[in-house]
């Protein structure tokens, strides 16, 4: 496995026991690769019944934007589920010790 791949699994692993220590007891990570914006929109959200994204926007500098675009844009866009952006500067400040997630999906089998 490749360094990068290897501390991307780390911090999974890292944020996944950060939410477990906060309560949230029905955790699961997911590895993929490729573009961002089409693995979440297009692969994970309806593989894995997601009803909720959230994403950090970053606020990259005009050119990057123009040329590359911006993730969380994208996904915003083409999501099929609700998308909250964080920015980074505001994840500590804000969403430290209060990250409520509900979910109004349907869950029951018939």
């Amino acid at each position: 496995m490749k360094r990068t791949e290897e501390e991307a699994h780390e911090t999974l692993i890292k944020y996944q026991r950060r939410a477990i220590d906060k309560g949230l007891t029905n955790t699961e990570t997911i590895f993929e690769t490729g573009s961002p914006s089409i693995k979440i929109t297009q692969h994970i959200v309806p593989n894995y019944n997601i009803d909720l994204v959230m994403i950090g926007a970053n606020q990259g500098n005009k050119v990057e934007r123009i040329l590359v675009g911006s993730v969380s844009d994208a996904i915003i866009k083409s999501a099929s589920c609700d998308v909250i952006t964080v920015r980074s500067a505001d994840i500590d400040h804000k969403a430290k010790n209060n990250l409520f997630i509900r979910s109004n999906k349907n869950t029951h089998e018939g």
